[in-house]
């Protein structure tokens, strides 16, 4: 298993928590979250009309690392629905997914 290591997406983190404090977010916003398929998601409110989308996606994340950074970049949105995807890292690499979720 891997060790989480906090340091390694705290500048994407930093930079979501700036981006908030300037331009409050959506309430109860349909929230995009994990790996790259979803930071570099181009047209995510195109592909969403009408919905309260928010692009939560940061570079190369594993499950283990959604997990991790839950609390800060789902958590404090409280969002109508949430999709986690950190790529097939977890198929590949074999990490299994938790039974549940502790928030």
């Amino acid at each position: 298993m891997q060790t989480f290591d906090e340091t390694a997406f705290e500048s994407e983190v930093r930079a979501y928590e700036e981006a908030d404090r300037r331009l409050p977010p959506p309430n109860a916003p349909v929230l995009f979250y994990g790996s790259s398929s979803i930071r570099f998601w181009p047209e995510l409110e195109r592909d969403f009309p009408g919905r309260p989308v928010m692009n939560r996606g940061f570079g190369g994340a594993t499950f283990d690392d959604c997990v991790q950074l839950f609390h800060r970049l789902v958590k404090p949105y409280a969002p109508r629905v949430s999709s986690c995807t950190p790529e097939i890292t977890i198929w590949c690499t074999g990490v299994s997914r938790p039974t549940s979720w502790t928030t």
